[in-house]
């Protein structure tokens, strides 16, 4: 049954914001690395090219003169591309290239609190990550107290932790000198001055440890390694370790991580450390999370003659495909407009009111019937608080914690979608 959507109880100034909100472009940045070549003449180059959701159709508007594409963000109206030893932002309103500078060994790029980071392979040379003006793309911070095999990087409160790791001594694929992380690290530093803090050590639990979510005011770390994910607590500094099989994580949404592990991907509760059984076997490049329709989006490619996208549902059924470039490494989706949600009906509904609205501490939510899910979402589409089967009555939410601004706040049952909105003040 297709779901019905409704934008409940707006004045004329809410239509305005919310359609200034939620109309906006809707669709998913993918960035690819071409064929794979070690020496030139190259056949091809990476290119950059928006998936838009509504007509499925993919366009490419944009080329750069290296061959590999190293992380891939968005941040409202602005992508990030690492590429080799290249890093572009491009306005994707109108599709155009801003701003490019050279990052020497591009690892990863990571957006996290209101930081741009990039990380760097090892051989780079000191530092292995550094933060970037986000306007400019000029270095801010160069962090140097790091082990080897830079992992990610989460940005909490007043602090900055960055994942690393001890690699052990036997190279695993000699002459390569690639040697098995043993030892997980994350080192701490002040967001606001760069200066290193401290190193929190995780021992062999930790080995691998390549990304790192900031949640509730803990630090979660995904270990490739060891297949743990670690909960770090910031006040107290205790550990929890959870083994799920995790070799990765590629995205996380709410109190979610999307968790990559030796068969495909799965969803992970971080409030009851466990795992959901909401994922399929896949075998892919890159990998993202529509958190409003449920769905995957995955890339596969030979890396020499095709290059594909698909979109599965969480039980892995397929739903669609399309043709993109060669080599897929890079994708992120544009949460602008939360997904799904450009028609919206505007009539006034009186079966779930907030109160008060605008609102400092608390809202209460006042339901008529009972509700699967509750989501209160950001302007850029991000659901930042979620809650599971609430029965009708009045519901206390404490939102203290979010940044003051509009908000939506989303219900939902079996076959129909509601939709207010909310000013924090």
């Amino acid at each position: 049954m297709r779901k019905i959507y409704k934008m409940a109880g707006l004045t004329c100034l809410g239509l305005i914001l919310a359609s200034q909100s939620i109309n906006a472009q809707t669709q998913v940045i993918i960035a690819n690395g071409g064929q794979f070549e070690s020496t030139a003449p190259f056949a091809d180059r990476a290119t950059v090219g928006s998936y838009d959701m509504t007509s499925k159709t993919f366009t490419v508007f944009d080329t750069i003169h290296v061959e590999s594409i190293n992380g891939t963000v968005i941040d409202n109206e602005h992508a990030y591309v690492g590429a080799f030893d290249t890093l572009v932002k491009y306005d994707i309103d109108n599709y155009t290239r801003l701003t490019t500078t050279h990052v020497d060994k591009i690892k990863n790029v990571y957006l996290s609190g209101n930081m741009l980071f990039t990380s760097l392979f090892n051989g780079a040379g000191a530092p292995l990550m550094k933060s970037l003006n986000k306007t400019t793309l000029a270095t801010e911070f160069s962090f140097n107290d790091l082990e080897e095999n830079i992992g990610g990087v989460a940005v909490l409160n007043d602090s900055i932790y960055i994942a690393s790791n001890v690699p052990g001594t036997v190279d695993a694929f000699p002459p390569f000198g690639i040697f098995t992380d043993t030892l997980g690290v994350i080192s701490v530093f002040n967001a606001n001055t760069g200066a290193f803090s401290r190193k929190i050590q995780l021992g062999t639990d930790g080995a691998g440890v390549n990304d790192l979510i900031a949640y509730n005011n803990n630090i979660h770390a995904v270990c490739k390694e060891t297949g743990n994910v670690i909960e770090y607590n910031t006040t107290t500094g205790a550990t929890i370790a959870t083994n799920v099989g995790a070799s990765g994580l590629d995205d996380n949404y709410s109190n979610i991580l999307i968790i990559e592990t030796a068969t495909g991907v799965d969803k992970y509760d971080m409030d009851t450390r466990t795992m959901l059984n909401q994922g399929f076997t896949i075998s892919a490049i890159a990998e993202v999370y529509d958190n409003i329709n449920d769905e995957y989006y995955f890339t596969q490619s030979d890396f020499a003659s095709y290059g594909k996208t698909f979109i599965h549902d969480i039980n892995g059924t397929a739903l669609d495909s399309f043709d993109v470039n060669i080599s897929p490494q890079g994708i992120a989706i544009d949460y602008r407009t939360p997904v799904g949600m450009n028609n919206l009906e505007t009539t006034v509904d009186q079966e779930f009111s907030i109160y008060p609205n605008p609102a400092k501490e608390n809202i209460s939510l006042s339901l008529r019937n009972s509700i699967n899910t509750l989501q209160v979402i950001d302007v850029a589409g991000r659901i930042l608080i979620s809650k599971n089967n609430l029965s009708h009555g009045v519901h206390t939410i404490r939102i203290n914690e979010l940044n003051e601004g509009i908000y939506f706040v989303r219900t939902s049952n079996e076959n129909e979608i509601k939709v207010k909105r909310l000013i924090i003040q």
